[in-house]
């Protein structure tokens, strides 16, 4: 019997955590929980309070089913950008990325860490995905999971663990999938190709309380969609799959599949776990997945991902202690 770490999702209303077993034949849910988070504790992505949230956390776990202390966190899209780099192939690749990304307008590049990942290579020209996060947040995060009582097996981000659970059910592999992530009062879209990130972006559609079709979400969807046609490097058109509603809504369903001429779903509960018959009750399953989807995406990744399909978006999951003096800034510096 295998245990998925603890997946902790940490949102800027609510904090969630969830926690799956499998022995071989099924994936079983350990426990699953949400609680409010603090006022001030979140701010547009960042750990603003890491010990009051790892205080709260580390009650909750304790007082709960949750096995083990082994814990995935994942960072909210907001804090994270993707950017497509073309660089030469060198053997001290990420020093030409991080020299790359010193000559781009970033606010503050001193406090910059980055992950990536090989897109396509064409002799000696390589396309890179480049994923751009803070430093100081990555150690907040390491100072909540410390608080907690946690052991901290990796960072990652909300958009990826919800792929994987896409990945599980629907069998997508080697096809690129869109995720459209209903985060009140955000919506997140992100485009995965051959299960590598390539987009990703947080919109300016506010959500209200029932979300409904309507013209701003088809721009919204419109706009992403020709970012993607444009930088893309392969043209095969996206599935999209709808996440954080509170129940599958297969009339958004139909109006995006009508409006964008793009197969579009929901992700049910039941499709990934119609094989589960440790909890009983599947109507609150259903009714929660856009709450938990995320953090069981995070205790899957452990049992479903060798550590060679490892995701590559945080830097301490690919190369632990990565060199924090990695980006050379003269030009900022001299100015």
């Amino acid at each position: 019997m295998r245990y998925g770490p603890i997946g902790v999702h940490l949102g800027s209303q609510k904090i969630k955590i969830a926690q799956v077993y499998s022995d071989d034949t099924q994936l079983r849910v350990v426990e699953m929980i949400s609680m409010p988070t603090p006022e001030g504790a979140i701010s547009d992505g960042f750990v603003k309070t890491p010990r009051v949230l790892g205080d709260i956390v580390g009650r909750a776990i304790s007082s709960s089913k949750f096995y083990g202390n082994r814990a995935m966190i994942a960072i909210p899209s907001e804090i994270l950008k993707v950017q497509l780099i073309n660089v030469k192939e060198s053997p001290n690749l990420d020093r030409v990325i991080a020299s790359r990304l010193s000559q781009m307008a970033f606010e503050h590049p001193e406090d910059l860490t980055f992950d990536y990942k090989i897109a396509n290579k064409d002799g000696v020209d390589l396309t890179t995905i480049v994923a751009i996060t803070n430093k100081k947040h990555i150690a907040r995060i390491r100072e909540m999971a410390k608080e907690a009582g946690l052991r901290l097996i990796g960072t990652d981000l909300e958009m990826l663990a919800i792929y994987r659970l896409v990945n599980k059910c629907y069998k997508i592999k080697n096809t690129p999938v869109m995720i459209a992530l209903f985060a009140p009062p955000k919506l997140k879209l992100a485009i995965f190709v051959n299960s590598i990130l390539s987009q990703l972006e947080t919109t300016s559609f506010h959500i209200g309380g029932e979300i409904k079709f309507n013209d701003m979400m088809k721009s919204e969807f419109t706009n992403f969609l020709d970012k993607f046609k444009k930088n893309n490097v392969v043209t095969e058109p996206p599935t999209i799959f709808l996440a954080g509603l509170s129940k599958p809504d297969t009339s958004l369903e139909h109006n995006l599949w009508k409006e964008l001429g793009l197969r579009t779903a929901s992700i049910r509960w039941g499709e990934f776990f119609n094989i589960s018959s440790t909890y009983t009750n599947m109507d609150e399953l259903i009714n929660r997945f856009g709450a938990f989807s995320c953090s069981l995406g995070l205790s899957v990744a452990d049992i479903q991902l060798p550590t060679r399909y490892k995701s590559p978006i945080m830097p301490d999951m690919r190369v632990p202690d990565i060199d924090t003096n990695l980006f050379e800034f003269p030009q900022r510096m001299g100015s």
